[in-house]
């Protein structure tokens, strides 16, 4: 009788922290998304992240100078949902190329993530939208070689520079800065994407 009492405490305490923990992990997303929402979630603006492994790690090396981040999307909105679209290959979430993923997903395994301000008129994100729109019906597929100059499939930091670069005015185009070793090719660093963009910035780090 003491051994099923004391099973029935076991599991009834067990519930009760597991029923916890998913509360805490509700509030604290519920508590980001709000932050995030006073904020910077217009159509058409930069997101970028750090997330947590080590190919985040070794990727935020090569893709930026100052090695905050790996990974880039764009703000993208409809029927009123927040989205990012990105390009991405990972096959745990069956990703290999242009996707539209919702925000707190983009976010969930991030250890910090920043959000940059275009600053462009409407017109010009309702262009970033099209252009968007246009590669996510073309399911371009992700670019494993980092080749800048096929552009029938892209890498992360590429696809942004084409959304922006097909729709800002000629003195704001991106042009890619980082360099390729042993070819010498060029390609889209993450600093590339925001270093002509005189922007508002809501940073925000993500506790373990």
């Amino acid at each position: 009788m003491e051994s099923s009492y004391k099973k029935i405490s076991f599991s009834f305490l067990f519930l009760l922290l597991f029923s916890l923990l998913l509360v805490q992990c509700k509030s604290k997303k519920q508590k980001e998304k709000k932050s995030i929402d006073s904020c910077l979630l217009v159509d058409g603006n930069l997101i970028l992240r750090l997330n947590r492994g080590l190919l985040s790690n070794y990727f935020r090396n090569i893709a930026s100078e100052n090695k905050d981040f790996s990974h880039c999307g764009i703000i993208y909105i409809e029927n009123n949902r927040y989205w990012v679209s990105h390009s991405e290959r990972d096959e745990t979430k069956n990703f290999n190329g242009v996707v539209k993923e919702d925000l707190e997903d983009f976010l969930e395994h991030s250890k910090a993530f920043a959000i940059y301000d275009i600053q462009q008129k409407e017109s010009i994100r309702r262009g970033i939208h099209k252009s968007i729109k246009q590669y996510l019906d073309l399911a371009i597929p992700f670019d494993m070689k980092f080749d800048t100059k096929d552009t029938t499939a892209l890498y992360c930091s590429e696809f942004v520079a084409l959304c922006y670069n097909e729709n800002f005015p000629a003195n704001k185009k991106i042009s890619p800065t980082g360099t390729i070793p042993y070819t010498g090719d060029k390609f889209f660093l993450l600093d590339d994407l925001h270093r002509g963009i005189p922007s508002s910035i809501f940073r925000c780090n993500i506790p373990p």
